[in-house]
């Protein structure tokens, strides 16, 4: 893992002192991304960053912007390529001389030999810049499933890009206007999904992309979509296949030089990642982070049940009301662009604690959305598959009476579950889907904005995310939705900026790209049905685990944050929502903010519209260089 950073102007031969000087400073502002190493090129009109977090290859030998033997060729590189060795073979033929054994290296010379066509042969995370010095062409890439970050700015003969936002925000400062669209996309779903970012002259590449550049051209191409369904039900063979794929993702997600461990939060998805790894290495270390006053957010008896079966080296690290509260002011201060996922922190906290204990780290992220795991699936499924059923459903549960008020969890998420499920039948398919999404509705979104004529663009979003509208066929299209929205955009973006923050790489052992085109290729039955969800994963593993886990209700990995903001953060909120400084920024409607902050912490919905204003005013005032 590392920070990429990169300025070019195409209407000049050279840069001045001041701009080299401000690409210099920018870059500086993605030092925590790679704190062993700051490199720095520049080449007549053209400046390149990195920031080097190192793990392979430690030597200076693999610090960059890396250089080919000629000198014409750079790359500035983010992420790991677990492929990288059987590219070398296949494709470099030619017996260069290599001063590293990285691979970066491997990455450079693939793409002088053949250029962007290896782009789709990558398998792990990645985002790159390939720069051409005697031709001024750039090549940069994304990932497939948008693990790791890629902004970038191109207007008026410049173009410029960073694994951040803040570093180009701080490099066009006093040239970006806030995206009011963004915005509002923001407050509904809590994140603002590709290609859009916070400015209106900043986007982010869309995962499975690439862009090629030069001074008289600029185009963005996709070279990965999610594959259809292509294999019949009741394959026997689907669950060794899956099997191996799991093991050989694994394996090859183990390899770094140096020192490795695994995320565990006892659920399914977690508790298979260390049954496997624990056979792969030895004395494999885990780490899981509880809740010291809320038994229910805590997971740790979980997570303890696996890590006994399996004889790992366990970790546990208990979050208090200090902590939480000192999480949140250093995730405040750590968000690059808005996000306002709550688990946030709890995976700050997480991430801060095991540094001291490994660089890399393996993780569950992606199996939820590839084999069908979320709770909302199973309502989506059956309100879309039989509406007959699902609206008498709704019908039965309008007239049952309201649970009280209650600071109990549980209550209250069945009474929101309630709500959420009646309101579902109103929609068409596609709104289902995306009502589901959605934290606030737009009525809610609308009174909160200063300008009222901002509304949710429904049809900006598909066609920019190229969503599926067309659901009641296949409910794998429901999955592919999800990981080209809310995985790309809110779990990976959350675990790359925190992980980040504190200079560990996380490495999602899902989403390997040799599983992930195999089980797209299932039938959607292979995965969910009306009464069970990973059907297949389940399958696959309960052998190899405990029964409570296997059987155990799905569990988010986050925190009720409403009481801290409410009562510990109040004095710090009212000066963040200082009358003059709302009205003078004409972006929320201050009396309507008001009325948000005066809601009872009680209701999940009013907890989540306020962490977005709190996480949205923070980076505002943070970044006051905008």
């Amino acid at each position: 893992m590392c920070g990429i950073l990169g300025y070019i102007d195409y209407s000049k031969n050279s840069l001045s002192v001041q701009e080299t000087s401000l690409v210099k400073e920018s870059l500086l502002k993605l030092t925590h991304r790679g704190p062993n190493n700051t490199g720095f090129l520049q080449i007549k009109n053209c400046a390149l960053g990195h920031t080097r977090l190192s793990i392979l290859d430690l030597s200076a030998n693999a610090n960059q912007p890396f250089k080919d033997a000629s000198g014409r060729y750079s790359l500035v590189y983010n992420g790991e390529i677990f492929n990288f060795k059987e590219l070398k073979e296949k494709y470099i033929k030619v017996d260069y001389q290599f001063v590293s054994s990285s691979d970066t290296e491997i990455l450079l010379y693939c793409l002088i030999n053949i250029g962007e066509k290896i782009i789709e042969e990558l398998n792990g995370f990645f985002a790159f810049v390939f720069y051409d010095g005697l031709t001024k062409k750039f090549i940069a890439a994304r990932d497939q499933f948008g693990i790791k970050p890629f902004f970038y700015y191109y207007h008026n003969e410049k173009f410029a890009f960073a694994s951040e936002l803040r570093p180009l925000a701080y490099l066009f400062k006093n040239k970006l206007t806030l995206s009011s669209q963004a915005i509002f996309y923001y407050f509904s779903l809590s994140y603002i999904p590709h290609p859009f970012s916070l400015f209106e002259e900043i986007q982010k590449l869309p995962p499975g992309h690439y862009l090629k550049i030069d001074k008289n051209n600029f185009e963005v191409k996709k070279y990965f979509s999610i594959p259809s369904t292509s294999f019949s039900p009741g394959n026997s063979n689907s669950k060794n296949m899956i099997r191996e794929l799991i093991y050989h993702s694994i394996d090859k997600r183990l390899n770094a030089d140096v020192a490795t461990g695994a995320f565990l939060s006892g659920g399914l998805d977690s508790s298979i990642v260390v049954a496997v790894a624990s056979q792969l290495k030895k004395d494999l270390k885990t780490f899981s982070v509880g809740f010291k006053n809320n038994l229910f957010d805590d997971e740790t008896k979980y997570s303890r049940l696996v890590a006994n079966k399996f004889k790992t080296n366990h970790h546990e690290f208990l979050l208090d009301d200090n902590s939480i509260l000192e999480s949140i002011e250093q995730v405040l201060n750590s968000i690059d662009e808005p996000l306002a996922d709550t688990s946030a922190i709890p995976t700050f906290f997480l991430s801060k604690s095991v540094k001291e204990h490994g660089t890399v780290f393996l993780s569950g992220d992606g199996a939820d959305e590839l084999f069908a795991g979320y709770n909302k699936y199973s309502a989506l499924n059956f309100s879309i598959n039989s509406p007959f059923l699902a609206n008498f459903m709704a019908k039965f549960l309008n007239v049952i009476p309201a649970a009280a008020s209650s600071r109990e969890k549980y209550i209250s998420n069945l009474q929101r579950q309630k709500e959420k499920f009646i309101k579902l039948q109103k929609e068409n398919d596609f709104g289902k889907y995306l009502s589901l999404c959605q934290f606030t509705d737009d009525q809610q979104v609308s009174r909160i904005m200063a300008n009222k004529n901002i509304i949710l663009n429904k049809t900006l979003l598909i066609k920019k995310l190229g969503l599926k509208e067309q659901l009641r066929k296949d409910f794998n299209t429901v999955l592919e939705n999800d990981f080209n929205l809310v995985l790309a955009n809110d779990m990976l973006a959350k675990v790359d900026i925190m992980s980040m923050a504190n200079s560990i790489e996380v490495r999602p052992i899902y989403l390997d790209l040799k599983l992930v085109n195999y089980v797209f290729g299932l039938p959607a039955s292979e995965k969910i049905d009306y009464s069970h969800r990973k059907k297949i994963l389940v399958d696959c593993f309960k052998g190899d685990l405990p029964s409570r886990v296997i059987k155990r209700p799905k569990k988010g990995f986050t925190i009720s944050i409403g009481r801290y903001l409410d009562y510990n953060l109040k004095g710090q909120i009212e000066n963040l929502f200082n009358k003059e400084k709302i009205k003078a920024q004409k972006i929320f409607d201050f009396e309507n903010i008001q009325k948000v902050f005066s809601m009872k912490y009680e209701t999940t919905d009013s907890q989540q519209l306020k962490w977005s204003l709190v996480v949205l005013q923070s980076w505002l005032d943070n970044n006051f260089f905008i």
